[in-house]
Formats: structure tokens, sequence, C-alpha cells
């Protein structure tokens, strides 16, 4: 035994060796032990079904002897017991849950945001704001005011405890009598902002000059004053106010009706402004106030929205004058927080003039929205690019703008990030090849919607375009070229009602790329246009729902020719039955990740058995509303289909659903579904782990065994759980449901009249979002459907 070696040639231990001759024997056991213990993890179901096997009436009852190693028929084995347990301890618990005493986390509202609720509210109660910070006490006060609790008392409070600033919001609640005695009586002579908005009832020219008259600078140090809305104040108290406010540099007058040019010539004759808010205010002239406004050298910010008189002329001159000091600028109701970003959107009467000299005077301008303005042409944005350095452009619906003549002037703009050239007829391939090469690496943000020449994009969707896509409007964007979408990949006609298949073979020419394609509700579409589909294109998805000429028998050839189907709907159509499931599962069930069959009525148990045979992969399976489905369907699913990640079941009940019933009948029709609890529990035991969503809508048998399997075996990844009008769902299920399921976030219970604030309340799910309980009905489907 000396002279025996390893594998290797080296000399072999001898303690070692006897080792192994001892245990040789037994180690082919222990690895078939090993393995049997294990096949069960990955071993997926598949039952070969033959042909003659839908006309053999006696199979559902072989299929009952099938072995109980099965991962359906353990988990049934299971439920089982526990029903039987529950049965013999009626009084036992069989769910264990009892609402939470603890409160769902809530974020509280600052202690501050509180303290001043409770002020408001209690405002008629304040004696005085003595001590008070003054930043609180403006906000209290301007709280008071939109609470609508200012009152004379307070006021009177709030102004003698001033010491530089007043804030009234809103004045609307005052008469002129207490606005004219509470100035009166304070000391003005420290304020620096005066705020007294919505002042239009109680500032008429007589009580400002009042307040004004008590000395010859009655504001001296009066750096601000907002008198916006105070609509009966005329030119005349605006001499005096510039007189007893030498200081003043920012003044609003906006929706002030009554004040025209000449106030406002008299204001900048006086004043060194260089803030101007007069908007909405009918009777100033814009081109009459032009020469005073050019005289402002220190003019920031300028605010005449609503002004019908500016134009191309007033932007021109005033750019030219105050352009490079201007800060902020309102323009016809449109907002430009500095002249880093300037938006011009809608200006229609601006011309290639202005951006000359804009680009002159704002030169630090970043950011510019020309959109909709007509007379733009391609010449005023290259005047742009050569003066400025832009890094967003953007000329929506700019019909003079040519972008291919723009075209060198973008690919010089270094630093663009965002372009928008949306509505531009001229884009196409070239552009934007060219764009890419040069801007590519910077750009952010890339707009080109409804660009007539939409060349390389890949995926479009035209839904619910019945009214404007008949078969002429089609072909002739496609009749443009040759192949008119080569990137096209995915595209969506649901809806478009007057499309033919004419238009379908055009189609499958321009979109050689195509792999996706909708058709629902394409009501003219027939069979033959399909079958010219599939010959032409290599489609991996087909959406032919609700499609009434479409007899999927004989499209069923072209079905079984595409080797790459993965996805396939064919809900609503009449003449969906178990031989084409059979046949289609044969051709391409291995690849098929979603099959969607819902309202198909004439598929029984048979299709299911076919299914879970077949498909392996399959992610999604939707299974409404058919009425000749039980419990071995649920069977043959979980023993098949392990990978699931949404399955809905809706409304499968015995007999017609689409028959004319009495409400009488109702009940009891629907009470007679063929799906028990204890087939849907055992299903979701043993291949719900997978499930990301679930429907069970009006599956009327739903109850405590299916919310065990629920919370047990699918609640490491659902989110989306619908049990509408499952009535004998109790709150104690309910709740078990979420509190177990700790990624759940929608949650539907339409119909579920037997729940109560017991589980609403008691759940400690924070961040589910139940729907179909509260709230308007309408409200509430708008929500689901998120």
């Amino acid at each position: 035994m000396d002279g025996e070696t390893g594998e290797e040639g080296r000399p072999m231990d001898l303690r070692n060796w006897h080792h192994e001759r001892r245990w040789r024997p037994y180690r082919a056991d222990l690895h078939r032990e090993v393995a049997r213990l294990r096949a069960p993890v990955f071993a997926r179901y598949r039952v070969e079904v033959r042909k003659d096997e839908l006309d053999d009436p006696n199979w559902e009852a072989e299929a009952d002897e099938e072995e109980s190693t099965r991962p359906f028929s353990a988990a049934m084995a299971t439920i089982k017991k526990r029903v039987e347990w529950r049965k013999s301890n009626p009084a036992g618990d069989v769910l264990g849950w009892t609402p939470s005493s603890r409160q769902r986390l809530r974020r509280a509202p600052p202690l501050l945001h509180l303290c001043l609720m409770s002020l408001v509210k209690h405002g008629e109660e304040i004696e005085s704001l003595e001590g008070i910070p003054d930043d609180l006490k403006h906000k209290i006060v301007s709280l008071l005011c939109s609470n609508r609790k200012m009152n004379s008392r307070i006021l009177r409070t709030y102004l003698n405890g001033s010491t530089t600033e007043i804030h009234l919001t809103d004045c609307s609640w005052a008469s002129e009598d207490v606005i004219q005695d509470a100035f009166t009586s304070c000391n003005i002579d420290h304020l620096r902002l005066v705020q007294l908005d919505l002042s239009g009832r109680c500032m008429p020219d007589y009580v400002l000059q009042t307040i004004l008259a008590k000395s010859q600078y009655s504001f001296p140090s009066l750096v601000t004053l907002s008198l916006k809305g105070a609509y009966r104040l005329t030119d005349n108290v605006l001499s005096v106010l510039a007189s007893s406010a030498p200081s003043l540099k920012s003044i609003n007058l906006g929706k002030c009706s009554l004040i025209t040019s000449c106030g406002i010539i008299s204001l900048a004759e006086k004043l060194n402004l260089t803030e101007l808010y007069i908007d909405n205010c009918q009777k100033i002239d814009v081109m009459q106030i032009l020469p005073a406004l050019e005289s402002m050298e220190h003019l920031k910010v300028l605010s005449v929205a609503g002004a019908s008189t500016v134009c191309d002329t007033f932007i021109l001159r005033l750019m030219h004058a105050c352009g490079y000091n201007m800060r902020e600028l309102v323009v016809a109701d449109c907002h430009f927080p500095s002249l880093v970003t300037l938006s011009l959107k809608g200006a229609y009467r601006l011309t290639d003039n202005v951006l000359s000299v804009l680009a002159s005077s704002a030169p630090s301008l970043k950011s510019i929205n020309l959109g909709k303005c007509s007379l733009i042409t391609s010449c005023g944005i290259i005047s742009l690019a050569e003066k400025l350095n832009l890094t967003e452009l953007y000329i929506d619906n700019c019909q003079k703008i040519d972008v291919m003549q723009i075209l060198p002037a973008l690919e010089s703009m270094e630093h663009l990030k965002v372009l928008s050239v949306a509505g531009a007829s001229t884009v196409c391939d070239t552009f934007i090849l060219r764009l890419m090469h040069a801007c590519g690496y910077n750009m952010r943000e890339l707009v080109v919607a409804d660009c007539q020449n939409h060349l390389l994009i890949s995926l479009v969707q035209l839904d619910l375009s019945g009214r404007c896509m008949p078969d002429y409007v089609l072909q002739t964007i496609l009749a443009k070229s040759q192949y008119s979408f080569p990137s096209l990949v995915t595209l969506s006609l649901k809806g478009a009602y007057r499309l033919t298949d004419n238009v379908l073979s055009v189609l499958a020419s321009s979109a050689p790329s195509l792999k996706s394609i909708n058709l629902g509700k394409c009501s003219l579409i027939t069979s033959c246009g399909i079958i010219s589909l599939a010959e032409k294109l290599n489609l991996t998805e087909l959406y032919i729902d609700n499609c009434q000429k479409i007899d999927v028998m004989q499209i069923l050839p072209a079905l079984e020719s595409m080797e790459h189907l993965k996805v396939l709907s064919v809900a609503g159509a009449s003449t969906v039955c178990d031989t084409f499931i059979l046949r289609l599962m044969h051709a391409c069930g291995y690849n098929m990740r979603e099959l969607v069959v819902a309202d198909c009525q004439k598929l029984t148990t048979k299709s299911v058995r076919a299914i879970g045979a077949n498909c392996p992969n399959l992610r999604l399976l939707d299974l409404q509303r058919l009425n000749q489905l039980n419990d071995l369907a649920l069977k043959y699913l979980a023993n098949g289909c392990r990978s699931m990640a949404t399955l809905k079941l809706r409304q499968n009940c015995s007999g017609c659903w689409r028959k004319q019933i009495s409400l009488d009948q109702l009940f009891v029709f629907i009470v007679n579904s063929k799906f028990s609890d204890e087939a849907i529990a055992a299903f979701l035991e043993a291949s719900g782990g997978s499930l990301i969503e679930l429907s069970l809508n009006s599956i009327a048998k739903v109850e405590h065994q299916t919310a065990i399997a629920v919370a047990h075996g699918c609640h490491s990844n659902l989110q989306n759980l619908d049990l509408s009008f499952c009535r004998r769902l109790t709150d104690e299920a309910l709740g078990f449901i979420v509190d177990n399921c700790s990624h759940l976030s929608i949650l539907k219970l339409f119909g579920c009249s037997q729940v109560t604030e017991q589980f609403l309340k008691g759940h400690s799910n924070s961040q589910v979002r139940i729907i179909g309980l509260t709230g308007s009905i309408l409200d509430e489907m708008e929500m689901s459907k998120v």
C-alpha cells in the first residue's frame, strides 16, 4: 500500500485512504437524497397537452389523479388542514391580527405654524403685540389679513409697535376712517417699508394726503411702498407722495386703474426709482412714459404686465437705455426673474431688430424663450448666437425660423444644454445628426415634438386618434420617403377606428424595425391586415383588443410563424377558443411573457392547462371575465407559471356574464364563482412569491385562507392589490394583509361596504393608499388608474 499514489501522482495518506474506502458506497446515496430534497425548488410542471384531449370529456377527472408532490397539491393539503383546524376550533383566531394602538406616524406641522394659526383663530382676543419679534409680528398680521380676522384694534396695536416695516397684505376689510386714524396716531418717521395692498376701499386721495400732510417729509426713510389695488388713487397724490418720501426706491401701483402716464412721469422726475410696478394700469401708455423710463439710470425691475401699448419699439429703446442694469422684467403677463433667463414666449409683435439690441444690452443672458414669436426669423437667432453664450434656447412654433439655416450657429454654441424646436417643419435627420455630433455631449434636453420630419424616433403613441387619423393622413406621412420611420420600434394607434388594412402594408414597408404595435379598438382592421404585418415584420408585441373584424383562427398560422412573439393581447375577441390557445401556446408559449385574453368567453380550463404547460416564463396573464374557469385552472398556473408578476382575475363566475339578469339574481350569480377560497390560497402560496400586481376583483368566495396566503406568500413583492367587491373579507383579514405586505402601495376596495374604521385606523402600513372607500367615486377611479 506504500506504493499507492493519488490522482496527481503524490503518495496518498493511509488515513485518508481508509476514510475514502469506508464512505465510498454511501456517497452516491447521499447525493441522491440531497438532489431529491432540492428538486422541488427548481421543478417546473409541464404537461404535454394533446389535441385529442380537447374533445375528451373525462380529462378533468384524469387530472385529479396526479401525484401530490407538485406545488399546488402540497399547498392545498396544507390549507385543508388549516381549514379543518378552524372548524374544530371555531373560537381560535386564525389571523391573529389586532388593530394597532399606536397611531401611524405622520409628519407633525412645525410648532411655530401651530402657534401662529392658534393666534389667528382667536385673533379677536389679541390684546397686544408687544414683545413679539418683528418678523413674527409681520407673519401674524399677514395671516390675520388673509383669514379675514384683522380689525381696527389690532391695526392700532400693530402700527404703534412697528418700527421700520408695515405689512398689510389685504386692507379690503378696513374703512377710510380706520386707516386715517391709525396712521395719524402712530410714528411713521422711521418706516422703511409700507405695504397696503388691496386698499381700494379705504385709500382715496384725501386719506393718503391727510397722512402725508403731517410734515414736509412725512416718510423720510421710506424706501419701499406698495399700494397694489388702490383703485381710487389718482395722479394728484403721486406728486405729493414724491415730495413726502424723497428716499423712495420701489413703488407698486399695480391695478391702480385711475393712475395715468402723467402721474408716472411726475414720479420719475422727482425720484430715483430702481423698481416700478404698473401692472394692468389701463390708463398708462408705456410709449408716453418711455422717455421717463429711459432717464432712470438705475432701473432694475420693471413690470408692465397687461399693458396693451407694449411693442417692439418700446422694448428696443428700453433695453438700449436700461438693459445692462435690468434684473427683472415683466412684459405682457410673462415674468422674467432676471436677465440671465428671459422669456418672451408669445410676444408675437417682436421682430429681429430687438434681438440684436437685447444681445448687446444683456451680455450675461444664458437662457431665452422665443416660443410662438411668429415674426422672429433665422437672422435674429443667428445674431443672438454670435453675441451671446447661450445654454438654453427655446424657439417652439416659430414659423419663420429655418433650423437648417441656424444649424451652423447652433453648432458653434459650445455650452448649449437645452434646445426646443417643437413644431419646426424643417427638422430632419441631417439636422439631428449634425447637432448631436457638435453639441450632444453637453445636451440635457432636446424637444422636437410635433416636428413633421420625425425620422429618428423609436416610439410613437397616437392613442384615441380615430377622429384625426384616417388612412390618407397616415399614408401622407409615410409617403415622404421609402423608409419614413427607419428607427421606429413601438407604435400605438389604439382607438384609430378609421384606419383600414390598406395602410398596414405601407406601414410595414416604412417602418422595417417595428417590433411592437397596438391596434386595439381599430374596428376596421381585418385578419388580412394582421397577416400582411406578420409577413413583413418580426413582431414581438401585438395588441388587437376588441377588433371585431379580426378572426383569430384566420391569423393563427401567422401568429405561429412569429418565433419571437412575447406579448399578445386579444381581449374581447369572440373567436378565441381552446383550440386557438392550444396551438398558439405549442408554437410560441416558451417565449411568451404577457398574454391578455380578457372577455374571451369561449375559453375553458383546458386553455389554462395549455398555458401552464407551455409558458414557464409568463409574467402577465389577464383572465378577467372568463366564466368557464374553475379551481383546476389555478392548479395548472401554480404548477407551470412560477414567475408570474401580474395576475388579473375578475368576475370569473359560472354562467354567461353577458346575459341579462335582475338585481335580485345578481348576488346569487356572483356568489356562484367557481374559484374557491382554498384554491386561490393554494395558488398564492405555491407561486405568489413573484407577484407584483394581483386582481381578485368580484371573486366572491375570497375569504380568510386567501388573506393568509397573500400575507405569507406574496409579502415580499406585492405592490398593487385589487380586492373590490370581496365582501367576505373582514377588517381582521384586510389588516393582516396590509400589515404583512410591506411593499403594498395601492389597495383597491371598491364595493367593500363591510370595511369599518377598525381597519382603516388600525393598520400600521403608512405607505399604502386605500382607494374606493371614501371620496368621490370618479376621483377614486382616476386614482386607481395611476
